[in-house]
């Protein structure tokens, strides 16, 4: 979907956002940190996209969902909270707060927000060009320019 043709190469990084253990935020942010540091230490002059997925709070099949409902955005005050850290570049802010239990407040599916922060370690603390809500999903879209 992302290269149809496979004309660019892609080396996925997943990261285990729902079962415990979950690897801890600093941990996350440190992987993007070496992605990077991989990145710029490479011979040749090369555009390279970094992708991060998750929800910053959800809850699919559990204790956290109204009745009738088969997912939901349990803590909307949190996913509101990590998109002003990511709108204001605090990313630094952003991994502090990411504790385990946090995110496990954030509903079942919230250390998704692990794959963000592996991100987030490539792209600093840059204000994304731009970023588009979906609160009441739990999650937003958003996009960084590093050149």
């Amino acid at each position: 979907f992302l290269t149809p043709a496979m004309a660019i190469p892609i080396v996925p990084v997943f990261i285990n956002g729902l079962a415990p253990p979950l690897p801890s935020a600093r941990r996350c942010s440190a992987l993007g940190h070496a992605v990077k540091d991989a990145i710029e230490d490479w011979p040749a002059d090369k555009r390279v996209a970094v992708i991060g997925s998750g929800s910053f709070s959800l809850e699919i099949g559990g204790p956290k969902i109204p009745l009738g409902e088969r997912a939901c955005a349990p803590d909307p005050q949190w996913a509101r909270r990590v998109q002003d850290h990511l709108e204001h570049g605090r990313i630094a802010e952003l991994v502090e707060e990411s504790t385990a239990s946090r995110l496990a407040r954030a509903g079942n599916i919230g250390g998704e927000l692990l794959n963000w922060i592996a991100m987030l370690g490539v792209v600093g603390d840059r204000k994304p060009i731009f970023i588009a809500p979906e609160i009441e999903h739990g999650h937003a879209y958003a996009a960084w320019r590093l050149d």
